[in-house]
């Protein structure tokens, strides 16, 4: 799911008149901060850096949150009447939730100003309500349907994590979703939210098939991708010449209520021969190559099927 039109169409207005040179000189200072080991408290500090933070990642984090919600509303679809966003940056999670349900009550908490202004801005027409917060140092008072973190925990101690994730898991009726980077340490991030939640009593929804330990070894980690297009600008902004980038993602979905999960996930691009398909599965027992041949009952549904996807 690519970035509603209304949306794209502002993103693509919103740095006319500024010069190449002072966009990139902004976005190699934002990728930098990114980059840094201990990151400084205020990453996004002007409207200039909110403006092309949005244009260049918005739209991987868009598709991301996408593509996670897609997955897990295909296991377990409650019915959602409101959620909260935590560290919500741009928006860009509880948009594609608005994209997959009717909610009728969106909060958005994040404790950078110049996010929430632009923000703000975006979304004059969505149900969304931007709040200032910092889940390190504020307390959530209210209760919703599904409570999210996108891209949060790595900008934060970890030191810090338990007492958020218990934050989290107070202010939820039922869902949890935390997307992280599709790195080593976001799928590190993602095993430590598992393990508390679990300890909390929480189910898993997606993308694990089970509740035991991750079954990745050695330098393995799990992680999934999305392919986005690039714009003009895009490109420009970070020097690439390809037309796409992937963006890699990892994440858990949890639940105080729901225990449906997949049988199946796969877990690398499936390899299609003539007449055969391999596929790399994560399932309750391990993880495991099949091959699915042209003779079986679902070929066809499963030739199209995605890295990421249930089977």
């Amino acid at each position: 799911m690519d970035l509603p039109l209304d949306i794209k169409n502002y993103l693509e207005e919103l740095l006319s008149g500024y010069k190449l040179s002072t966009l990139k000189e902004a976005s190699f200072s934002i990728v930098n901060e990114y980059l840094k080991d201990n990151k400084s408290s205020s990453i996004i500090d002007d409207d200039l850096k909110a403006k092309v933070y949005a244009v260049t990642r918005m739209p991987a984090t868009f598709k991301a949150a996408s593509e996670v919600l897609e997955n897990t509303f295909k296991i377990y679809n409650p019915n959602i009447s409101s959620a909260l966003d935590i560290g919500a940056g741009l928006g860009a999670a509880s948009l594609a939730l608005n994209e997959l349900k009717e909610v009728n009550h969106i909060d958005l908490y994040e404790k950078e100003s110049a996010m929430r202004r632009l923000g703000s801005s975006i979304y004059k027409e969505y149900p969304f309500n931007y709040k200032e917060f910092d889940i390190t140092k504020d307390e959530i008072l209210n209760k919703y349907d599904l409570v999210m973190a996108s891209y949060m925990f790595n900008e934060i101690d970890s030191s810090l994590y338990k007492e958020c994730i218990n934050k989290m898991y107070n202010a939820t009726n039922d869902l949890v979703v935390v997307i992280e980077p599709g790195t080593p340490k976001g799928y590190n991030i993602i095993q430590t939210i598992k393990n508390e939640l679990l300890k909390l009593g929480m189910h898993i929804v997606a993308p694990c098939p089970h509740e035991s330990n991750c079954p990745m070894k050695d330098r393995d980690w799990c992680h999934f991708a999305t392919r986005i297009q690039r714009s003009k600008l895009h490109k420009a902004l970070k020097e690439g010449e390809a037309p796409f980038e992937d963006e890699k993602f990892s994440y858990i979905v949890m639940s105080k209520i729901g225990t449906k999960r997949c049988s199946s996930r796969i877990l690398r691009h499936p390899i299609i021969n003539k007449g055969m398909i391999r596929l790399t599965v994560c399932n309750k027992d391990d993880i495991k190559e099949i091959e699915i041949r042209k003779n079986h009952p679902d070929y066809k549904v499963i030739k199209k099927l995605k890295v990421g996807d249930s089977f």
